[in-house]
């Protein structure tokens, strides 16, 4: 009943401030539930959110720091990457060292242009590293959810890549039929691996020194 009742005001303040669409919005993606997508799709039939319908999202990127930029620069900095970019962007405040920047569709866009664009703009001006996850193309609004869940974990790099700032979506790229295939006693040789030599290379995984290994003929 509290929780029921505390988003119940929540939704108040946001209508107060005429940000319905963006308050469906981040509820949609962080969830996925369908009755927030609803939710966003009426407000999508009002007039004046004709151009940013939900359906029109095309890409979004995740911008994280180590500082509370956003927290202090925000509205500045938004209106400088739209002038930066030529386009009108929409946000989400996730927290005080990261932005959801949503981008509409726009045919002509290299989202991983844009995103160094972005990060050399932030380095320049504010003097901060920004890191940058972009998503794939967003083909349908049922992606939202999921492409928001690659972002946090694309952006996850950044403390494994000291070196890289911009982190792109890669699609799962299908197994070979090498690594679907089945073996067992009947097709295989057993090969004892000598201790005493160090093997190079990979067959269907690491083959680690001393252990019996299968090998196919």
């Amino acid at each position: 009943e509290d929780c029921k009742r505390k988003e119940e005001q929540e939704e108040e303040k946001w209508n107060n401030t005429s940000y319905l669409h963006k308050y469906y919005l981040r509820k949609y993606i962080f969830t996925g539930k369908a009755q927030y997508l609803e939710k966003i799709q009426q407000e999508d039939n009002r007039p004046s959110n004709a151009k940013n319908k939900v359906e029109n999202i095309q890409n979004m990127m995740l911008l994280d720091t180590d500082c509370n930029l956003f927290e202090e620069h925000v509205s500045d900095l938004i209106a400088q990457i739209e002038s930066l970019t030529n386009r009108k962007i929409e946000y989400l405040d996730l927290n005080i060292k990261q932005i959801l920047l949503i981008f509409y569709q726009n045919t002509n866009d290299n989202y991983s242009r844009l995103a160094q664009k972005i990060h050399n703009f932030i380095l320049e001006q504010y003097h901060e590293t920004c890191y940058i996850a972009v998503s794939k193309k967003l083909s349908s609004v049922d992606d939202l959810p999921k492409a928001y869940q690659d972002l946090e974990n694309l952006i996850e790099n950044k403390f494994y890549y000291s070196d890289e700032n911009i982190f792109l979506y890669e699609p799962e790229q299908e197994s070979s039929p090498i690594e679907n295939l089945k073996i067992d006693d009947s097709t295989c040789a057993k090969y004892k691996i000598d201790a005493t030599k160090e093997y190079k290379g990979r067959f269907i995984g690491n083959v680690p020194r001393g252990m019996l290994s299968h090998w196919c003929r």
